[in-house]
């Protein structure tokens, strides 16, 4: 008799159904505000099984249940895995020069002995922000010392929520500066591929649930 081959129930696996879509297309979107149409169910498909290859698991349902139970540790992978593309560190790099550059210094003119505060509007999962700390704490070194506050906000609860835990891994972080890592973030003890930002940093940023439509 032929013995089972652990991997078929994954090769064998079809496309999710459309109600399985919508309800992975509702959590991306409260988690990370991004919008997926129905003609994106084969991409979402294949990349989900790439996850439950990696958990042994068979089926989208229990994969979904999974992260209800709010597993932070899978969401992060979760988000990681049907995200890519979307949300990274140091994506808008000319933006920052730019600030650092033509906006930081007149600014400072008028205001180095206030507190700047900054909007960092649909923050999503957070890189924005904490991305823009580190650029402004980075700048001291050139301009010196000057108070500041980031307000972040977004309409997901859970993404606020993911966003003021910090906890990044795989292609959100690795286009981050070996020596920015080094200085910023620290690997989690139960987790060496997951990486948090430090706690001065989260220190610096507002975190609000805003909908900024009302």
């Amino acid at each position: 008799m032929e013995s089972a081959n652990p991997l078929h129930a994954f090769v064998e696996l079809p496309d999710m159904s459309s109600d399985q879509f919508d309800q992975f297309a509702k959590l991306i979107h409260e988690l990370a505000g991004i919008h997926l149409k129905e003609h994106k169910l084969t991409l979402l498909s294949n990349r989900i099984r790439k996850r439950l290859r990696s958990l042994n698991m068979q089926s989208y349902d229990d994969y979904y249940r999974l992260l209800q139970n709010d597993d932070r540790g899978e969401m992060v992978h979760f988000l990681e895995v049907v995200t890519t593309n979307e949300s990274y560190f140091w994506r808008t790099t000319q933006n920052f020069e730019a600030l650092k550059i033509h906006a930081l210094p007149e600014v400072l003119k008028l205001y180095r002995n206030e507190e700047i505060k900054i909007w960092s509007a649909g923050c999503s999962t957070g890189e924005e922000p904490y991305n823009l700390t580190i650029e402004l704490i980075e700048s001291m070194r050139k301009v010196g010392f000057f108070n500041f506050r980031i307000i972040a906000t977004d309409i997901s609860t859970r993404v606020v929520q993911f966003a003021k835990e910090g906890r990044y891994s795989g292609r959100k972080i690795e286009k981050i500066p070996p020596d920015i890592m080094k200085r910023y973030f620290a690997p989690l003890p139960n987790d060496p591929e997951v990486f948090e930002v430090r706690e001065d940093l989260k220190k610096k940023i507002e975190f609000r649930v805003e909908n900024l439509f009302q």
